[in-house]
């Protein structure tokens, strides 16, 4: 349980500033999702909305050309 915090603890300092829907770029402005939503999407037909709160995930994969 002590990992899955840790997950928890990092992830919530990544996202802890709102994130401006309107000035969507291609990079989310770190490198390790970047890579991550790059892996999930490549080479795929359709995408799921995997993120939550405004879509900015489902955005940026958009924008990426996916």
């Amino acid at each position: 349980m002590l990992t899955y915090e840790k997950i928890i603890r990092y992830w919530n300092n990544v996202f802890k500033e709102d994130i401006n829907i309107n000035s969507i770029t291609k990079s989310t402005g770190n490198e390790d999702l970047d890579r991550a939503l790059d892996w999930l999407c490549e080479e795929s037909n359709t995408i799921l909305d995997f993120g939550c709160d405004n879509g900015l995930l489902l955005f940026k994969c958009f924008f990426k050309g996916y």
